[in-house]
């Protein structure tokens, strides 16, 4: 985590790396005593991602409403990915339908103020926003 905050704490107000912070916290927690096929801790793949997201100059509230969430879609056995580029959005389809991915969520800052997250199922196109936190609902939605 000390990478995380030290990239942040160039980025963010103190305010915005203690957000992240607490972001991270809870990941880390919640993958205590996994592993990766590796023996690495599991930790480190959310981590690198927040990472990620702040070394693409993404704001701090995004960086810190996407770790839980991503977190507790995993928990339940949802496969997650973060599109490492905040390049055009036919390009992010054009990269999920690649990889056969059923499922999309475009998520910004607009939505982590909104509290809301919107998915979009690839196949049928059907699209729908949730409340972040209703992850029974999301659930039902992709399974």
């Amino acid at each position: 985590m000390d990478r995380l905050l030290s990239v942040c704490e160039k980025k963010y107000s103190p305010e915005k790396v203690e957000l992240i912070k607490r972001a991270s916290e809870y990941a880390k927690a919640v993958h205590e005593g996994q592993k990766r096929e590796s023996g690495e801790p599991y930790y480190i793949h959310p981590e690198a991602v927040a990472l990620l997201l702040a070394d693409m100059d993404m704001d701090a509230e995004t960086v810190a409403w996407l770790l839980p969430l991503v977190t507790r879609l995993r928990e339940n056995g949802i496969s997650c990915e973060i599109y490492p580029d905040t390049t055009k959005l036919k390009k992010q389809f054009d990269y999920a339908d690649r990889k056969q991915i059923p499922f999309l969520s475009i998520n910004g800052s607009t939505e982590a103020a909104a509290g809301q997250v919107n998915i979009k199922n690839l196949a049928s196109g059907e699209q729908k926003a949730f409340a972040a936190g209703d992850i029974d609902a999301i659930l039902d939605f992709i399974r």
